[in-house]
């Protein structure tokens, strides 16, 4: 009996694991990403800049409202702004 309850058991897990759904865990979701060059481009264009150290001499509420845009760029993350602006990350995610 054991034998039998042991083989419907595997059939049906078989079955189980065939079946499809739309579960997503940790399957790689498409998205784009930036290179630093064009994040740069970007953010010199958001906030009409020559170099894009020049936003580390803004007044702070300029420089924030420039960041905040830039957050809202598809691809690019706060890491990225932080990198390629010399802002440190933490200004960045409060701007």
């Amino acid at each position: 009996m054991e034998c039998q309850e042991k083989e419907e058991a595997i059939k049906k897990y078989i079955v189980y694991m065939n079946e499809t759904n739309n579960d997503k865990c940790l399957e790689m979701v498409d998205c784009v990403k930036l290179t630093d060059e064009k994040a740069r481009e970007n953010i010199k264009e958001i906030g009409k800049l020559q170099n894009i150290s020049d936003i580390q001499r803004l007044d702070k509420e300029r420089r924030n409202i420039i960041l905040k845009k830039a957050k809202e760029i598809e691809g690019i993350s706060i890491l990225q702004i932080s990198r390629v602006t010399g802002i440190n990350r933490t200004a960045v995610m409060k701007a």
